[in-house]
């Protein structure tokens, strides 16, 4: 067992559905937002200390920025958001602007720049993107006619571009060429997900370049060989749905797995839409943040 300890839940508050944990390794803070997205919510692992704050606009996914806050996207573009300020600026527009083609999930790569993936409303069409946002604030679509992309991670080394397809119930290895700056080739792996009633929702990745890979419907996390394709490890929490999942503490050895309240029985789980906690023997990497 790669468990190191027994899932906690952090704080006594849950989500519609919780979604894109981010852990500030500066402040010992783990962020997570709550859908429709106009909420953020923050809870300092050092006192126990739960906030939350209202955003101006609906957001689908945050970063920490290098300079401090943190850069949003929802279906418009990308904005930078400083809480403290209260400040809300938008820095690139999307231009397909449209809740049918959304800005979903996102990570950032070694060199700072961030990465996203596009969850398309439409399932029948073959719409969907993934975008990458340059430190200088220029934005391009690097990859074209996905499906729904609901999580995304680097492999530690920047060499795979992992996605989590909704639609398709798959993981797709996205194998990039630095040099080149581009994708060279794309395998996807449903076998994982076939004939079960799982959904992959978010991911993340270890050190040693395993996919943590949250289960919507499936009641938890696995730890999945990419390249084997075999699952390794599998995280049970009371709930049935979970969203999402980020690395952090002190030690880059604890998984934080935010989760949702719909679509479930919540008298048999009452602890759904809540964020948990787990130590693992494995650590992630340390938080990439956004450079400027």
């Amino acid at each position: 067992m790669i468990m190191a300890g027994k899932p906690e839940q952090l704080a006594d508050l849950t989500c519609t559905i919780g979604h894109s944990p981010v852990w500030d390794d500066k402040s010992g803070i783990i962020y997570w937002l709550d859908a429709p997205g106009d909420k953020i919510h923050g809870f300092n692992t050092a006192d126990n200390c739960l906030f939350s704050m209202g955003l101006a606009e609906n957001v689908s996914c945050i970063v920490l920025r290098e300079k401090g806050g943190f850069v949003a996207t929802n279906h418009k573009g990308f904005y930078l958001v400083d809480l403290y300020e209260e400040s809300f600026e938008m820095v690139w527009m999307h231009k397909e602007k449209t809740l049918r083609n959304r800005i979903i999930c996102g990570r950032c790569d070694n060199a700072g720049s961030l990465w996203t993936g596009t969850l398309q409303q439409n399932r029948g069409s073959l719409k969907g993107r993934v975008y990458c946002l340059l430190p200088d604030f220029t934005a391009a679509s690097m990859l074209t006619n996905t499906f729904s992309l609901s999580g995304l991670d680097w492999a530690p080394d920047n060499s795979v571009l992992y996605l989590s397809d909704s639609v398709s119930r798959a993981i797709v290895s996205c194998l990039y060429d630095k040099k080149k700056g581009a994708f060279i080739s794309i395998v996807k792996n449903a076998l994982l997900f076939e004939n079960r009633a799982w959904v992959p929702d978010g991911i993340c990745a270890d050190r040693e370049g395993m996919l943590w890979i949250a289960l919507w419907g499936g009641g938890g996390v696995i730890r999945w060989n990419p390249y084997k394709q075999i699952v390794l490890d599998r995280l049970e929490l009371p709930v049935l749905n979970a969203t999402s999942c980020a690395f952090g503490g002190e030690n880059m050895d604890e998984l934080f797995v935010t989760t949702a309240r719909i679509e479930t029985d919540t008298s048999k789980y009452p602890s759904a839409g809540g964020i948990f906690r787990v130590k693992v023997d494995v650590p992630g990497i340390t938080t990439k943040k956004f450079k400027e």
